[in-house]
């Protein structure tokens, strides 16, 4: 006998609640429209009447705001790694040959300007994009030290003492720092001279290898372990050198934490999330800011469940951010365990206030756990994965994905492309 299927069922719906693990009560937004002729998207980028500019794996495409696929922009065989929207004109940036290059576009496609920025000794990264609301740095690594060039500066630079194994960033306002590990000192420099205008001394978690963010007052340094899952935080007071230390937890109660960047106005942003709500730490996603005065400035709870960490994608603002993400939740039923893979979208201002939110519909991949069917998977709703987003001025936002059975490029599925505002 198998006994009464009910009772997993309510066993589950349980789980479901105590887990906050069930689907959002509120309805997804539904695109307003699809286009399955795209490829699988690299790079968005948008100007202000709405056209777009996709990099994909077969090259990129163009589209107007009503997502119709224009002739292909005129880049005969050179293949962009970036793009960036730029008032009416893209800005595209690629490699060829240890060569970078910058290519500007007009909305329609055309080439309106093709220019070598940098000749590299030793590429030994693909291009990297650190994107304020006005300011926009594309640096890459050359010969173990980093390079950049600046989009409002126009001009490229190699900076060979600092070891691009080590931290370093860019900040608002030409700003760019890296730690000195043989003076254990955070070093800025001003991009716009190359002049160094300050030295500071930094915690040891500073030293090493991770991600890096600065505003005026503070530092905040990611700290892998093993000691637990998920990354911790260091954050330093650069005025009075006190120290802060945020960690991720394990165990009953667990959450975990990403850094995410910072906006125009220099504020740091984070995200954590935890299972559930202990100490000070209340239960789901949330973000939190730290400000040019404060290391807790604010801190606002979104939607959604565990986010993947390898799927959250973040914009600047001039004060504030926008954030699409994709949690995970996996509800258990009778028949099947299943996998919710819900892709959100969220925009904050510089004090922390929801200005739009919104979700798509759930891509749910179910297992069978009856032994005739085991190990059968099969897709339950054809759901969205999002790739890649952007918006134009008018606050509309694009996001470019997949459908279909699977979350990464297995057979089946079908890339899209939606409006959503």
């Amino acid at each position: 006998m198998l006994g009464n299927p009910t009772l997993p069922r309510l066993a589950a719906v349980v789980f479901c609640l105590l887990l906050n693990a069930c689907a959002d009560n509120t309805p997804p937004t539904e695109a307003i429209w699809l286009a399955d002729d795209t490829d699988y998207i690299k790079d968005l980028a948008i100007t202000a009447d709405g056209t777009q500019l996709a990099i994909t794996e077969s090259g990129p495409e163009l589209r107007n705001s009503d997502g119709l696929r224009l002739a292909d922009p005129d880049l005969d065989s050179l293949t962009p790694q970036l793009v960036v929207g730029n008032d009416n004109e893209f800005l595209a940036f690629g490699v060829d040959d240890q060569t970078v290059w910058l290519a500007r576009l007009t909305n329609t496609g055309s080439l309106s300007y093709l220019q070598q920025i940098y000749t590299a000794s030793d590429m030994q990264s693909s291009l990297m994009l650190t994107q304020f609301d006005n300011e926009t740095v594309v640096h890459w690594v050359d010969a173990g030290s980093p390079a950049w060039y600046s989009i409002p500066l126009a001009s490229s630079f190699h900076y060979p003492l600092a070891n691009a194994e080590h931290r370093y960033s860019f900040g608002p306002g030409y700003r760019f720092y890296y730690v000195d590990n043989s003076s254990q000192q955070m070093v800025t420099v001003d991009m716009s001279t190359l002049a160094e205008t300050g030295r500071s001394p930094v915690d040891s978690d500073f030293l090493g290898t991770g991600k890096l963010a600065v505003n005026e007052r503070y530092a905040v340094a990611t700290v892998a372990t093993e000691l637990h899952e998920g990354t911790d935080l260091t954050l330093q007071n650069r005025t009075d050198g006190s120290v802060l230390k945020v960690a991720s937890d394990g165990g009953f109660g667990k959450h975990f934490q990403g850094l995410l960047g910072q906006d125009q106005a220099g504020t740091i942003y984070y995200y954590y999330y935890a299972e559930f709500a202990y100490q000070e730490f209340g239960k789901g996603m949330h973000i939190r800011a730290i400000s040019t005065t404060e290391p807790l400035a604010w801190e606002q709870q979104v939607r959604g469940g565990p986010p993947l960490a390898e799927r959250v994608y973040y914009k600047s603002l001039s004060s504030g951010i926008q954030l699409m993400y994709v949690d995970q939740t996996n509800p258990y039923s009778w028949e099947y365990v299943e996998s919710h893979n819900r892709t959100r979208f969220v925009q904050l201002n510089g004090a922390g206030s929801v200005q739009d939110q919104f979700h798509m519909t759930a891509h749910i991949l179910g297992k069978a756990t009856a032994p005739s069917a085991w190990p059968i998977e099969r897709l339950l709703q054809e759901g969205y994965l999002g790739e890649a987003f952007a918006t134009n001025t008018a606050g509309q936002v694009m996001i470019y994905g997949r459908t279909g059975p699977g979350l990464y490029s297995v057979p089946g599925n079908t890339p899209f492309a939606a409006r959503m505002r």
